[in-house]
């Protein structure tokens, strides 16, 4: 029986043996039947050249016999090399050996799940689960979608990503489904018109030069801008400013982290095309701002109708600015402006003859000083309302 075996097994073909090969999901096996006899080695390798799959998990392997194998696989489409409890041990220099293997460039999935040995120069040359890999950003998620046009699916689960950038890159990729590449500009703008985040717009704006011409068009459209609750400073706000050229209202009112504007941002703001059809403008808090600042960008505001300046360190100085440049001022806040005194409000009143209300909350001014106010301008309402009934208790004080 054994010397039939030995007669009938010389005679087999090696395309048949490697078949009989492709069976055999042993590694260890195929090591063992590989040294048999050339033919039997051929064969192997012949298998090892047919195979479309390829998985370690499981086996107690390194980067030598890993990479070994792969460089044999020539037909190889899916690549498992996931980590188990006494499984694959790859590190940076298997996957430097695996990448030099002719079937990299046709593999269509590859899963290094739970290698620790591997790092960031081991993956790049190589080639997407992302299953807690907890040191990816929103950067490169956003790269990698923008790049990827044919990206299905990501598992992100265990990552530090905000939720605020899956919301993004899925519309990002409802927008691709829908061909927005073929949308004309204008109604690109129109929809970045709908975005508030300036960090959405950011981001928009460096996709490619189409979206960059939309997002400006966007700003040129827009007729109000509010910068509260945004961490601007006075490059990022005057560069989005310039781009304006159709803005009535602007509001750069501080909040708790937001925008802190300094007189060299109100220098530069007044460089733009729409300050002069600015109707409302709100520099409410900013404690970075004196007189210079607003002086420079209030002369060119001849259309200014509603103004906020309340929590600033301003002066008379800014009042007599205001009063020069801005006839059609019908509202105005002083909330705790401390070193306006009652002659800069007396040269406000008499000059800004359509000034309908003021709040001088947390002033110094005296009483008296509103007394003569509403002499100068009987409509005038003086804010807070509390303060027109001390108005009025002193108006009829007996004249001694």
């Amino acid at each position: 029986m054994g010397g039939f075996e030995e007669a009938e097994i010389d005679r087999l073909p090696i395309d048949l043996l490697s078949h009989i090969f492709v069976l055999v999901t042993s590694f260890k096996d195929l090591a063992k039947a590989s040294v048999v006899c050339k033919e039997w080695k051929q064969a192997v390798e012949q298998s090892m050249a047919s195979r479309e799959r390829l998985s370690f998990t499981g086996w107690k392997m390194d980067d030598q016999p890993t990479a070994r194998l792969v460089l044999h696989a020539y037909n190889l489409k899916e690549l498992d090399i996931s980590r188990s409890r006494w499984g694959c041990q790859i590190t940076d220099v298997g996957l430097y050996q695996i990448s030099s293997a002719k079937c990299v460039g046709n593999l269509t999935s590859i899963s290094v799940w739970g290698m620790p040995g591997i790092t960031d120069k081991g993956i790049v040359p190589l080639t997407i689960v992302l299953w807690s890999c907890r040191h990816v950003t929103e950067t490169g998620l956003s790269v990698l979608v923008n790049k990827c046009r044919k990206l299905e699916s990501i598992n992100v689960w265990g990552t530090r990503v905000p939720a605020g950038c899956f919301i993004r890159e899925e519309a990002m990729r409802g927008f691709e489904e829908a061909e927005i590449d073929r949308l004309p500009t204008d109604l690109l703008a129109h929809i970045f018109l709908l975005i508030t985040s300036f960090k959405d717009l950011a981001e928009a704006s460096g996709v490619c030069k189409k979206w960059k011409q939309a997002v400006k068009q966007s700003l040129a459209q827009r007729e109000r801008l509010s910068f509260t609750g945004w961490k601007m400073d006075d490059d990022s706000t005057t560069r989005l400013v310039l781009h304006a050229y159709n803005l009535k209202d602007l509001d750069i009112s501080r909040s708790r982290w937001g925008c802190q504007i300094t007189d060299i941002g109100l220098y530069q703001i007044s460089a733009a095309k729409c300050v002069s059809n600015l109707t409302s403008i709100s520099l409410w808090g900013m404690s970075g701002i004196t007189d210079k600042g607003v002086v420079h960008l209030i002369s060119r505001t001849s259309s200014l109708q509603h103004l906020n300046i309340g929590g600033t360190f301003i002066t008379d100085e800014s009042l007599f600015a205001i009063a020069d440049s801005c006839p059609h001022l019908k509202t105005i806040g002083l909330w705790s402006c401390r070193h306006v005194t009652e002659n800069g409000l007396f040269v406000l009143v008499n000059k800004c003859r359509k000034l309908e209300s003021i709040n001088v909350f947390g002033t110094r001014v005296p009483l008296g000083c509103f007394i003569s106010l509403l002499s100068i301008s009987p409509a005038l309402q003086i804010k807070p309302q509390g303060l027109l009934l001390d108005v009025e208790r002193v108006s009829m004080w007996p004249v001694v």
